[in-house]
């Protein structure tokens, strides 16, 4: 099994093994590094570094006291790294790079393509949102909730 923080989406959902799992954790453990932060139940830090790459803010994922003791150089690496590390966390396994690919990007300090959003940012704003209401023939409104489960 493993930390739920780790798992990939294809294996918490449907239990399918493959090797783009490993490229998953990679990604997530590599976020960690670099923010100095756990991905958790109470802070999804996938969905935190994406939300700061979508505004061109993502050396504020860096930890502060690395941050400020950075050189341009460093932090041009440090930028890399959540970039790569968004690339490892994609939803499908076809869109992770594999780590005989990543490893190249690190060391080069260059990414290739752009991240896609990761399917753990997917907005849900409210309850509601899950929400399915059908009025039956005598007027009454139905509620079904759909309420999702990994493994």
């Amino acid at each position: 099994c493993g930390d739920s923080g780790y798992m990939a989406p294809e294996y918490a959902m449907d239990g399918m093994v493959s090797f783009m799992q490993d490229v998953y954790s990679f990604g997530v453990l590599l976020l960690e590094i670099v923010s100095g932060r756990r991905n958790q139940r109470n802070f999804n830090l996938i969905a935190h570094a994406w939300k700061l790459f979508e505004e061109n803010k993502c050396l504020k994922l860096l930890d502060p006291t690395v941050r400020d003791q950075c050189f341009l150089a460093e932090l041009e690496q440090a930028s890399t790294c959540i970039q790569v590390g968004l690339l490892c966390v994609q939803e499908s396994p076809s869109q992770r790079p594999q780590m005989a690919v990543v490893i190249p990007m690190l060391s080069q300090h260059q990414v290739p393509w752009r991240p896609l959003r990761p399917v753990v940012c997917v907005p849900v704003s409210t309850p509601a949102d899950l929400r399915d209401m059908k009025e039956d023939t005598s007027g009454n409104f139905e509620m079904i909730i759909t309420d999702l489960e990994g493994r």
